[in-house]
């Protein structure tokens, strides 16, 4: 259950961090070219989602809505865990 008093929880996040690890390690110097381009959006997506979803603790914030921001960052983390 992903909601925002609940998080997404521990073993969600350790399945994300998991996934980026592996993206990361594995793609590293691939991620640039065309056909690797949407690894790079799910990167990038998933970090800035993470920034809305926890940006009032950074000194440069975009949390605008961060209850509508863990909608999105749910998907983010669906596709980088189980990738």
């Amino acid at each position: 259950m992903i909601n925002n008093p609940i998080g997404i929880g521990i073993a969600l996040s350790l399945l994300t961090l998991a996934g980026v690890i592996f993206i990361l390690w594995k793609y590293k110097s691939s991620l640039t070219q065309k056909e690797n381009g949407w690894r790079s959006l799910i990167l990038f997506w998933l970090i800035f989602t993470f920034w809305a979803v926890n940006g009032l603790n950074f000194p440069i914030s975009v949390a605008r809505g961060a209850f509508r921001a863990w909608m999105i960052l749910a998907i983010a983390v669906r596709i980088s865990a189980f990738y």
